[in-house]
Parts: C-alpha cells; sequence; structure tokens
C-alpha cells in the first residue's frame, strides 16, 4: 500500500522573493567537506519546531515565544542519551550582583540578579555559557538552569527559528504548522500499516493499546514507534535462523529398529 505522502519532508522552506521570510534550515554549498555536511545535517534536523510545544509570552511591553523545557530536553535526548549523562552542564557556579550602599563604614549589600556560568558539554564538544535572572524572580535557581541549558542547545541549532524570531511571522507559522500537519498525517498512516501487519512482532494486547492511544502521539513519538517496530521486524528472520542453527547442531536421536510383533500359535482343543 503506497504511503499516505511519498518523500514528506518537514523542513519548511519559503519562498525568497519574499524578504520577510527567511527558512532556519541551511543549504549545504557544493563541495563542503564530509564533517561540515554532517553539522549542517544535525542542525537542519533540529532547527524547526513543533508549534504544539511552544507558548506566546507577554511581559511588559515584550512579546515572545518560549519553547516548552521538556520537549527542548527530549529532542536532545533522542540525539545524545540522557541528561547528564552524555550532555548537560557541568562546572556550574552561581553568583550575584549586588548593589552596594555605604551606610557609615559598613557596606550594605542588596542582591539585584543572580548569574549562572558553566559548561556545556555533548557528545561533539563542550563551550562555555553564562545567564541572569532577577534575584526577586521565584524558583531563580530552577528557571536560570533551565534558561542556560535552551540557549546552549539554541548554538547547537535547536529550535532556531524561534530564537531567530521567525515565528513574528504569522505566515511562517501557518506553512511550518501545515508541513508538520502533512507529516503527522503520514506517520500516523505508516504506524497503523505497520500495526495491522500480520508479521508485526509485538503482542496483541501491545497492537491494541497503541491503536487506542497513536492519535494522541507527536511526530517524534510516531517515528520512534515506527523506528522500533521496524528493527524488531528486521531481528524476527535472525532469531529464526538461530533456531535454526541451533536445532542442527542437536545429535541426532538414535534410531531404534521397530519391535516385532509377537505371534502366538493358535490353541487347538484336545481330542
Amino acid at each position: 500500500m503506497a504511503s499516505f505522502q511519498n518523500n514528506i519532508n518537514h523542513k519548511t522552506t519559503v519562498d525568497m522573493k519574499d524578504k520577510k521570510l527567511k527558512s532556519a534550515v541551511i543549504t549545504v554549498p557544493f563541495g563542503v567537506p564530509k564533517q561540515l555536511i554532517d553539522d549542517i545535517k544535525f542542525w537542519n534536523d533540529v532547527c524547526q519546531t513543533d508549534l504544539d510545544h511552544t507558548k506566546d509570552v507577554e511581559y511588559g511591553k515584550r512579546k515572545y515565544t518560549t519553547i516548552n523545557a521538556q520537549y527542548q530536553t527530549r529532542l536532545a535526548t533522542e540525539k545524545w542519551g540522557l541528561y547528564g549523562k552524555s550532555w548537560g552542564l557541568k562546572d556550574i557556579s552561581f553568583y550575584t550582583v549586588d548593589k552596594v550602599t555605604w551606610k557609615g563604614d559598613l557596606d550594605v549589600r542588596e542582591p539585584l540578579s543572580l548569574v549562572l556560568q558553566a559548561t556545556f558539554y555533548y557528545p561533539g564538544g563542550e563551550f562555555p555559557v553564562a545567564g541572569d535572572i532577577k534575584f526577586s524572580e521565584e524558583d531563580k535557581y530552577k528557571k536560570l538552569l533551565t534558561d542556560v541549558k535552551s540557549k546552549a542547545l539554541s548554538m547547537l541549532g535547536f529550535n532556531a527559528d524561534v530564537f531567530m524570531g521567525m515565528f513574528d511571522d504569522q505566515k511562517y507559522r501557518d506553512t511550518l504548522n501545515e508541513d508538520f500537519q502533512l507529516e503527522l498525517a503520514d506517520k500516523r498512516y505508516q504506524l497503523l500499516n505497520l500495526l495491522n501487519d500480520p508479521n508485526c512482532p509485538l503482542s496483541k494486547e501491545i497492537i491494541e493499546e497503541t491503536k487506542k492511544t497513536y492519535i494522541k502521539r507527536d511526530v517524534q513519538g510516531l517515528s520512534n514507534a515506527i523506528k522500533y517496530i521496524n528493527e524488531k521486524m528486521k531481528e524476527k528472520p535472525i532469531e529464526q535462523m538461530k533456531k535454526e542453527i541451533a536445532a542442527a547442531k542437536k545429535p541426532a536421536a538414535k534410531r531404534t529398529a521397530p519391535a516385532k510383533p509377537r505371534t502366538t500359535k493358535p490353541k487347538t482343543n484336545a481330542k
């Protein structure tokens, strides 16, 4: 059965004649080294943001788009593994910027802002990061850690379209949302086909449960399920082959000649 839409690529491209619109996707120049191509591919994989995980915020006169922090963590985890194990912040240092007033010979310090300095590390390297927040903010330590981590991920291309201000353009949002919806429909179609396949390696209970909940999954969740099932399907013939090899190595059972049927002479009546 044909796919819902072949070769869907949710990396939104726009008409560059419209100077107000730009794309966060990098076009690979001809003749660049392989390492640079891999780096650009990584950027393009993570640079666009699912609208379902964003929120428009008004802070005084400022209006901006925020990204769900757990969504960002999930994206990075899918690339590198668990936070704190293969990527994250280390050498974390907090300090305050204080307002100093003198009362006689004594200096009175009033904290104005909290500053965080750290090193962000990931499988490809590490670099210094920093951020600050008003000291009067509630949960300031937690908020500052989240903000610095988000900034560090943005330097590697994560959710670049938000940080580039492209979400300020409604036309870009509409185009991006349309592409994500198309890809979402395609992934749902692919997953249902796999679940209905007689060779699906999942148990009947898991298949039925997945059919009930698949509609709630986003593109990445559907992609992960499709990848998992495909990998299990590839393992199935290998497991079958292992069983056949193991069966061939077993010593053949000794054959015994069939027992001869016992014959008895017919009784004769005595005269």
